[in-house]
């Protein structure tokens, strides 16, 4: 009885550990026009050459999470305006 107890606690112990080390970054910012200053409501933002993005909300903010290691190149378009690359 002991022997199965102490395999259910190092398995679960080794599950613990494998999803532990799955480490997550995440950045957060706000989208805005440069010469008004004001926020950009819908704006996307990606990371390059990954299908992992998101957009901005009523205030031009975000926030972006991926276990991809860093440095990431963020790209951010908007309708109307010119895509840039961001390293972050």
């Amino acid at each position: 009885m002991k022997n199965h107890l102490f395999k259910l606690i190092l398995f679960s112990g080794a599950i613990f550990l494998s999803f532990s080390s799955f480490a997550q970054t995440t950045i957060s910012g706000v989208i805005t026009d440069g010469d008004s200053g004001e926020a950009l409501i819908g704006a996307n933002i990606i990371i390059s050459g990954t299908s992992v993005g998101t957009t901005s909300d009523l205030d031009g903010t975000y926030s972006l999470t991926s276990n991809k290691a860093l440095p990431w190149n963020i790209e951010v378009s908007f309708t109307g305006f010119s895509t840039q690359t961001i390293v972050v």
